[in-house]
């Protein structure tokens, strides 16, 4: 003994109902959970290795902790934010932005660039 068509259709539907909601459910979780696949380092960040800073960062480990930054700001842009510091007419860093001292990290401070920007450098 088969099922009649009438309850096979029932269950189709419920099917459907349940795989509608199931869809609806895992996209709405894809949806939330999109900024959080976005969060990296930042410029400014500590780090030990280059994987710790986000997407198309190095980290500078000669800075104190490491310092998640993009050399050659100059031709390449900042990412993240960063403000691009020029220490010569070859050398230039993205560096994490600031307002003061306290937007920065231990060990560094807020400090003025010849540009109009200020950036967290090491405490001198």
């Amino acid at each position: 003994m088969g099922i009649g068509p009438r309850r096979a259709l029932c269950y189709t539907v419920r099917l459907m109902k349940f795989q509608r909601a199931a869809f609806i459910a895992l996209g709405l979780l894809l949806l939330a959970s999109a900024p959080l696949a976005g969060c990296g380092a930042m410029v400014g960040d500590s780090c030990e290795v280059d994987t710790d800073c986000g997407t198309g960062l190095l980290c500078d480990t000669t800075l104190p902790d490491g310092y998640c930054t993009l050399g050659d700001c100059a031709q390449l842009g900042c990412a993240d934010k960063g403000i691009c510091v020029h220490y010569d007419d070859r050398t230039s860093f993205c560096m994490a932005p600031c307002d003061s001292s306290e937007d920065c990290r231990s060990g560094y401070a807020c400090q003025v660039d010849p540009g109009p920007h200020a950036f967290c450098g090491i405490t001198p």
